[in-house]
């Protein structure tokens, strides 16, 4: 049984507070996410 490669999805994750950002991505990153 072939499997097709799952595609990175890729998220831009852009705000003035820079601990907001880092927590967005970090969590997005924890589930996969290319950020």
């Amino acid at each position: 049984m072939n499997t097709m490669p799952q595609a990175k999805h890729r998220i831009l994750v852009v705000d003035d507070e820079t601990s907001i950002t880092e927590l967005i991505a970090t969590s997005l990153r924890f589930v996969g996410y290319e950020v």
